[in-house]
C-alpha cells in the first residue's frame, strides 16, 4: 500500500526536521519535501560549523520583527530547557560556553545526524531534490505539487526557511521576488513582510576601508539612527574592504536594513578601547607621551591600536591636536552606513510571513486550519548566539505536536 502522509512538511532544515520528528513522535505519518539533494544544508553552517544550538541568556531583547513578542511567546511554550531535554533524548549532550550552548562534539553534523536518525526510527519519509511548484487548499487538506509528483495530506507545515544564504536549489533564490516559498504563503492568503538582509556585514560610505581591510579589533559598536542610539554591542570586529563585519556588526545589520528601507540616516559609532574609562585612556596617552617624548600621534598610538589601522584613524585629526581630541575619536569614531551586504551573503533574513494570525502555541494559521508555519519563514529574526536556532526548534516542535493533534494545554 502506498505511503499516505497525515502531515507534509516543506523543508528539511532545522525547524522542518524538528517539526517532522515531533509530529511522528505523536503517531503521525510524516512526509518531508526538500528541494536540495541534501537535508540541513544551512544547519551544517551554523556557528561556523559548530552549531550554536541555543542560548541560556535573557531572551527579552534579542528578537526582531513587526511583533518580536511573538517569539517570546513561542519560547515560553517550548523553552530552552525543553529544547535541551529534546536533544538529550535524541543523543546530543551539550556544552555550555558562557550561556552559548553547543553539541559536545562541537559539530553541526552531529545535530543533523541525530535528527535524521530519530526521523528514520519514527518512519518519517524524506524526499530530496524534489522542488515544490504549487500548493493548493482542498476540502480535506492540502495538495502539494512538486516537479515529480502530487502529494496530499490533511495538514501542511511550511518550514522552507528564507531567501538568505541560498542553499543551491532554484527554490532557494536569494531574490525575495523569486523565492517560491513566499509566493506559496501569499497564495494561501498570508501576508509577507518586506524581506531584508540580517546577520551580515555593514557597508560604510567612508573611502578608507581598503586601508584597514584585514584588521580585527575588540571594540564596541553603537547604531545611531536619525541621531538616536538604537543598539550597542561589544565584541570582535572585523574591518573589511567594504566596511565592518563580525558578531557586533551582524547584530546591528538588521536594524540598518530596516532603517535604510525606511529612509533614515544610519551612523555607526565605534569605541576602539571599550575596556578603558576616559580617565584610564587619558592616563595611557600621558604615559605614552612621557615614554616617547615629542613623538607624533602615529608613534604614540603604535602599541595601543593595530598598526595597519592607525593611518585610517588619524585621517582628519590635526597634527597638533590635544589628547582630548584623540580620546573623543577613540571612544566615538563615527561612520555613515551605506547599507548591508545582500541576502546572498546574510545568515538570516529579516521579514517574511507575518506573525499576525499565527498562534504562538501551535504555529497554526487562523485563516487556514491545518496550515502551520515555522522558523525563518516567519517575520522573526534574532541576534547571534543560538537564538535563531532556538526559535526554529521551539516553533518546529510546537507545530509538529499540534499538527499531530497533540494539545499542549492538557500537558
Amino acid at each position: 500500500m502506498a505511503f499516505q502522509p497525515d502531515i507534509i512538511v516543506i523543508g528539511a532544515g532545522a525547524s522542518g526536521l524538528a517539526a517532522a520528528v515531533s509530529a511522528a513522535e505523536y503517531g503521525a505519518a510524516v512526509l518531508v519535501l526538500e528541494a536540495n539533494r541534501k537535508p540541513g544544508t544551512k544547519l551544517l553552517r551554523t556557528g561556523n560549523g559548530k552549531c550554536n544550538l541555543t542560548n541560556k541568556g535573557n531572551s527579552r531583547n534579542v528578537y526582531r520583527g513587526c511583533h518580536p513578542e511573538f517569539a517570546l511567546e513561542v519560547l515560553s511554550n517550548f523553552t530552552v530547557s525543553d529544547t535541551l531535554d529534546f536533544f538529550s533524548r535524541i543523543g546530543i549532550p551539550v556544552i555550555d560556553r558562557d550561556g552559548w550552548v553547543y553539541p559536545r562534539s562541537e559539530e553541526a553534523r552531529s545535530v543533523l545526524s541525530a535528527l535524521l536518525r530519530r526521523a528514520e526510527q519514527l518512519g518519517v519519509r524524506i524526499k530530496l531534490g524534489d522542488s515544490v511548484i504549487d500548493v493548493s487548499k482542498e476540502d480535506n487538506g492540502y495538495c502539494v505539487a512538486t516537479t515529480g509528483w502530487k502529494y496530499r495530506a490533511r495538514r501542511l507545515i511550511l518550514s522552507f526557511g528564507s531567501c538568505a544564504s541560498p542553499s543551491g536549489s532554484d527554490f532557494y533564490s536569494s531574490d525575495p521576488d523569486e523565492f517560491f516559498g513566499y509566493r506559496i504563503a501569499e497564495k494561501l492568503g498570508m501576508k509577507v513582510m518586506p524581506v531584508l538582509p540580517a546577520l551580515t556585514g555593514i557597508r560604510l560610505k567612508e573611502n578608507f576601508t581598503k586601508e584597514w581591510a584585514g584588521v580585527r579589533v575588540t571594540a564596541e559598536l553603537a547604531l545611531i539612527r536619525d541621531g538616536r542610539e538604537i543598539y550597542r554591542e561589544r565584541g570582535q570586529v572585523q574591518l573589511t574592504d567594504y566596511g565592518i563585519s563580525g558578531i557586533p556588526a551582524f547584530i546591528l545589520s538588521s536594524y540598518i536594513s530596516r532603517g535604510k528601507a525606511a529612509g533614515t540616516k544610519c551612523e555607526i559609532s565605534m569605541h576602539l578601547l571599550p575596556d578603558l574609562s576616559g580617565k584610564e585612556l587619558k592616563a595611557l596617552l600621558a604615559s605614552q607621551d612621557e615614554a616617547l617624548g615629542n613623538a607624533g600621534w602615529k608613534e604614540m598610538l603604535c602599541g595601543i591600536l593595530p598598526e595597519k589601522l592607525i593611518p585610517a584613524f588619524l585621517k582628519g585629526v590635526p597634527k597638533q591636536a590635544e589628547a582630548d581630541c584623540l580620546i573623543r575619536k577613540i571612544t566615538d569614531w563615527r561612520f555613515t552606513a551605506a547599507g548591508t551586504l545582500d541576502l546572498s551573503r546574510s545568515q538570516v533574513a529579516a521579514g517574511g510571513i507575518s506573525t499576525e494570525g499565527i498562534s504562538p502555541l501551535t504555529l497554526e494559521s487562523q485563516k487556514n486550519r491545518g496550515l502551520f508555519v515555522t522558523g525563518e519563514c516567519l517575520d522573526i529574526d534574532a541576534v547571534c548566539g543560538g537564538w535563531n536556532l532556538q526559535f526554529a526548534w521551539s516553533s518546529g516542535i510546537l507545530a509538529g505536536r499540534a499538527a499531530a493533534g497533540k494539545s499542549l494545554i492538557s500537558d
